[in-house]
């Protein structure tokens, strides 16, 4: 398919039409949703449809649809109705289950997939004692096997080209366990193997008030600490709001990143309350739990994303270490940006560049990284957020 959209399952059942497809391409599923359109319509023409529901799928997890009558969809497009009155007529709604007799088309993977990808990588260390400014340039090459549509592996390795990140001989100080404040003996390393992890996502549990799901996730996280752990999220697609927790045991890798550890393990979880606000496109994250310094406390996190999908946004994290324990700058904070990459490409893309920057890298407040992150599969499709981009019907 051109639009990189493929379907996976078609159910005919009263004179409504129920499709789920699988996507990777587009931020908005308003477009998304018609996209689909202009691919069946063919398939639309030969019979009597009143109603076409479609159905987002990542994995095996099927996040919600987007519904609406298919005479109105056709006279929008015409231009023989506003937006204002189509709106009237779209719903979003939670993904149900349909009756087997009902289905029309199965979608045939053959398991298993191979993926693979390089793309560059920057480091940087500013601040330091040495010098102000050390990084270093290079490529990051992932390779992953899917095995089915709940399991998988995946894979990164980092070759550094060009760095003088050596020049950092101080020796880091911390009052807490150093969990991220030895980073710099990590970024000094020029082949290391980032990832190297099993994921298994089990199958959903649906309803036409909720879904709920979780996954479980082992090996190498990323470039500090492997473990295993688990994750579950519970959403309504009506409401503006959903819930993740999770839990995890990790150890930390030593400074080469390949197969051995160092001394240090702890167990660390959050729960996190994510809630797209009234205001257009602001969301905010409330996350409570462990951190890896084995402290506890709270990470506000707010973000802006605009309808280009440029997002900007701030984090602070408080946990119940004094201030002199922390170190300089008393507690975690920074900021960070993410440019969608079909800004500057001709075709539409999901993908993102993301950049963070922190004034300090300090052990108090840390988080795990390379986790399930299960909120990245319903991400922007809550029907707040849908609304907002209703545009996305124009393009």
């Amino acid at each position: 398919s051109r639009y990189q959209i493929y379907t996976q399952e078609i159910y005919f059942k009263n004179n409504d039409l129920f499709i789920s497809v699988d996507q990777s391409n587009y931020r908005n599923l308003n477009l998304a949703s018609k996209r689909v359109i202009e691919i069946i319509d063919k398939v639309l023409s030969t019979r009597e449809i009143k109603n076409i529901s479609i159905s987002f799928q990542t994995g095996n997890v099927k996040i919600g649809s987007i519904v609406f009558p298919l005479q109105k969809f056709r006279q929008f497009t015409n231009n023989s109705i506003s937006y204002a009155e189509m709106k009237r007529f779209i719903s979003y709604e939670n993904f149900y289950p349909q009756d087997e007799e009902a289905r029309i088309f199965q979608g045939n993977i053959d398991f298993p997939l191979y993926t693979w990808g390089v793309k560059p990588d920057l480091k940087n260390h500013v601040g330091a004692p040495e010098a102000f400014y050390s990084g270093q340039i290079g490529l990051l090459a992932s390779g992953g096997i899917i095995l089915n549509k709940n399991s998988s592996f995946d894979s990164m390795i980092g070759v550094g080209i060009f760095q003088n990140l050596d020049q950092l001989r101080l020796t880091s100080f911390s009052r807490l366990p150093k969990v991220r404040s030895d980073v710099r003996e990590y970024l000094k390393e020029r082949y290391a193997l980032k990832q190297f992890s099993y994921t298994h996502i089990f199958d959903p549990t649906y309803s036409k008030d909720y879904l709920f799901f979780g996954g479980l996730k082992i090996g190498l996280f990323e470039e500090m600490y492997g473990g295993i752990g688990g994750e579950v999220l519970f959403r309504d697609i009506k409401k503006p709001w959903y819930l993740t927790a999770n839990y995890y045991w990790v150890k930390q890798r030593e400074f080469n990143q390949r197969l051995s550890f160092r001394n240090y393990e702890t167990f660390t979880g959050h729960l996190n309350f994510i809630w797209e606000t009234p205001l257009d496109g602001v969301k905010m994250i409330l996350s409570g739990g462990r951190y890896l310094a084995k402290d506890s406390g709270l990470t506000l996190n707010m973000s802006k994303t605009f309808k280009t999908g440029f997002t900007l946004g701030f984090f602070a994290t408080k946990t119940d270490i004094s201030a002199f324990e922390f170190g300089e700058g008393s507690f975690d904070k920074g900021i960070y940006f993410s440019i969608p990459l079909d800004v500057v490409s001709s075709k539409y893309r999901k993908d993102n560049a993301r950049f963070v920057w922190k004034n300090l890298t300090r052990d108090g407040g840390a988080m795990l990284s390379g986790t399930l992150d299960l909120g990245g599969y319903v991400e922007n499709s809550s029907s707040y957020f849908l609304n907002y981009l209703n545009n996305g019907f124009y393009d």
